[in-house]
């Protein structure tokens, strides 16, 4: 879908970027207002009631979730999109996670002191790079989302962030949605 408003072009995308969401639907909005492009993802759908969630910590339920992963990168003024995989893992007794939010060709975002609440997730993140590569992540870069269903079985959220790969400036933007 897309059209004009206020001077920019707009397009937005509410198919399924990834193959299996059932409670959360992602959404990319790219604008361009004949200078410059800019994308923006969302999420919305039927958010996991406080109290199962609460349910799962009380039982110390642990799971395993894996699903799929989208970053928009900038490298020093560059764009580039990559797509990915996510896989984390929450002890909701503890009230910790695990895992990567983002698993792509030669890039992995890792969640840093991940923690649960009835709220949802979120946590820091550190990079791992290839062979011959350098990369380092500012404090602020981070990840949070959202339980999604009757029952916390799907999480979708954003993962935003900065630093430095190969000496040059890294931005980046993306989504991420697994499922137990």
């Amino acid at each position: 879908m897309g059209g004009a408003a206020g001077g920019l072009n707009l397009a937005l995308q509410t198919n399924d970027i990834f193959a299996f969401p059932t409670y959360s639907e992602t959404v990319l909005l790219m604008t361009n207002d004949g200078v410059s492009d800019r994308v923006g993802y969302g999420i919305f759908g039927y958010q996991t009631p406080a109290e199962a969630v609460q349910n799962a910590i009380d039982m110390s339920i642990a799971a395993g979730y894996s699903g799929d992963a989208l970053l928009i990168l900038d490298v020093a003024g560059v764009g580039t999109t990559a797509a990915g995989a996510s896989a984390m893992f929450i002890d909701f007794g503890a009230g910790t996670v695990a895992g990567s939010v983002f698993s792509g060709t030669d890039t992995d975002l890792n969640i840093v002191d991940g923690v649960l609440t009835t709220d949802g997730i979120s946590g820091g993140l550190s990079i791992s790079v290839g062979p011959g590569v350098v990369a380092s992540l500012d404090p602020s870069s981070s990840f949070s989302g959202n339980f999604y269903g009757n029952i916390p079985v799907e999480i979708s959220g954003t993962i935003e962030g900065s630093g430095v790969l190969d000496g040059d400036p890294l931005g980046f933007v993306g989504i991420f949605s697994v499922i137990d």
